[in-house]
């Protein structure tokens, strides 16, 4: 049986792994720096650098959610034609968060150390690389629940 925790509804921010409550753009910058031992100097730079952009960041989706709101409604309903039409109007916020996130990355760079800096950048590099792949191919859905060659399923499946 679940404990009570386990049927509470998740806080907003929360994710499912142990409950940290990192929120997606914290999990992309831990990514970025994945091999980097930070000074504390390189801490408290990249959290002035988080809170810099973090309002920034929330006015544009809190504008993004009555589209995706009304998008995830089409869904559930069938009309893929209404959900695809209400996700393009969230084109230009998509393109703001880009961005956005694009200065926040040359920020949060410029926030390390000189020695750091050339593994971040390797970091960076590798993300681009899988979100080019993601975006090839299939498309961004089109491998979710499918057999990958060399994962999972794929071997199970063998």
């Amino acid at each position: 049986q679940a404990s009570q925790r386990d049927r509470e509804p998740r806080a907003r921010g929360e994710v499912g792994r142990g409950g940290k409550g990192r929120q997606a753009g914290q999990r992309g910058m831990r990514g970025l720096l994945r091999g980097i031992n930070l000074t504390d100097a390189e801490k408290a730079n990249l959290k002035a650098v988080g809170e810099k952009y973090h309002g920034q960041f929330e006015t544009i989706r809190r504008s993004m959610r009555p589209d995706f709101e009304a998008a995830r409604a089409a869904r559930q309903r069938g009309d893929t034609a209404a959900a695809r039409a209400a996700f393009a109007r969230t084109a230009d916020e998509r393109a703001q968060l880009q961005a956005l996130a694009d200065r926040m990355r040359v920020d949060a760079r410029a926030a390390l150390a000189p020695e750091h800096r050339a593994q971040f950048d390797a970091n960076v590099a590798r993300m681009k690389e899988r979100m080019a792949n993601r975006r090839d191919g299939d498309g961004w859905g089109g491998r979710r629940g499918g057999r990958r060659e060399g994962g999972k399923r794929a071997r199970r499946a063998a």
